[in-house]
């Protein structure tokens, strides 16, 4: 199958932010967020429209975005010795890549698109613009992500723990598209 190039499409297109901002204001990591902070995110962000089969990213790859995960379903996997362990399957708004953006860091999973799905990536220099600008609210969105990457943190190695059971082994080429 030939790789359909990714599409970078502006944020401020014609109804795409409206649709950015339902989505994002559902997500506990804007609790007590208001919805000014987040349009001017949304706004600085890169809205990405993803093909079905291509990864949104991969494990290992060096992260400096927050990916807030919003139209589409998509799977999420680590690898484990030989074996790729699902994690969890998207398919409503979710935010993903904390522990990288917050480090810059290499990303600890990987998320593969099952179909045509769309991102919101949030590099972390625009975090350092919030927090200079508005220092109670970056205070409120750092508070939550880190209390998101805890949650996924303990999620993560309770799956781990069951990697025996919950794995299954792939090759590079092998479809995903059945899972």
């Amino acid at each position: 199958m030939a790789k359909v190039p990714l599409k970078v499409v502006p944020s401020d297109s014609s109804g795409l932010l409206d649709a950015q901002l339902s989505s994002l204001k559902k997500l506990s990591v804007f609790q007590g967020v208001t919805i000014e902070t987040i349009s001017v995110l949304a706004r600085a962000g890169e809205d990405r429209l993803i093909a079905k089969g291509e990864f949104i990213f991969k494990e290992n790859e060096l992260g400096s975005t927050l990916v807030f995960f919003y139209q589409g379903l998509s799977v999420e996997s680590k690898r484990f010795g030989e074996a790729d362990c699902v994690l969890a399957y998207y398919s409503e708004p979710s935010i993903l890549g904390e522990s990288s953006f917050m480090d810059s860091c290499p990303r600890s999973t990987s998320l593969y698109a099952n179909e045509d799905s769309r991102v919101l990536e949030i590099h972390n220099e625009e975090l350092r613009k919030l927090a200079s600008e508005s220092p109670g609210q970056f205070e409120k969105l750092y508070t939550n992500l880190g209390r998101e990457l805890g949650k996924k943190v303990s999620y993560i190695n309770l799956k781990m723990a069951q990697a025996d059971r919950n794995s299954f082994g792939r090759e590079s080429g092998i479809s995903w598209y059945r899972y």
